[in-house]
């Protein structure tokens, strides 16, 4: 059973990579994953994720199957040593901007249970989790050049007022 989501994004696939790419930032965005480590092909990280409405965190590792730039990032969860479910975003470009496809499979039995007892609400999780992520990444786009151009402001600011004293 799997669920998968799919939109395009006006931004360099590279760019989105390094968004998703870079899982110790998923705390800013993601409803509910928290990752403890940086990302690595076959690296396995500890993580927290919340469980029903964010009312209940859960440990889980997130064992990472692919990682291939700036294409496809892809990760196994389990819990108590079996698998749970396999995430991936596989990254595409298209024309001057990014085609993501966001996927969720249960694959195990106990993911395979789980699917079918949630089924109905992991539609709604993706999208929600798709939305968190887009967000982020319009306010990323938004601060990127104003944060240089405050930046250059104060240090323009400051050099004026050490000049004229």
């Amino acid at each position: 059973m799997k669920e998968e989501t799919t939109f395009v994004l006006s931004m360099a696939p590279v760019r989105v990579w390094t968004h998703l790419a870079d899982l110790e930032a998923y705390e800013y965005w993601h409803p509910s994953y928290r990752f403890e480590e940086a990302a690595a092909a076959g690296r396995t990280i500890d993580l927290t994720y919340a469980l029903f409405r964010r009312g209940y965190r859960t440990r889980a590792e997130a064992t990472i199957t692919a990682f291939d730039k700036p294409h496809l990032i892809a990760w196994s969860i389990g819990i108590g040593g079996g698998a749970v479910f396999r995430e991936s975003y596989e990254l595409e470009a298209v024309g001057t901007g990014t085609q993501i496809r966001h996927e969720i499979a249960f694959e195990s039995f106990a993911g395979k249970l789980v699917g079918k007892l949630f089924r109905r609400t992991f539609g709604g999780t993706l999208r929600a989790q798709d939305l968190a992520f887009l967000s982020y990444l319009k306010k990323d786009l938004r601060s990127g050049d104003a944060g240089l151009n405050r930046h250059r402001r104060r240090a323009r600011k400051a050099r004026r007022t050490d000049n004229d004293g």
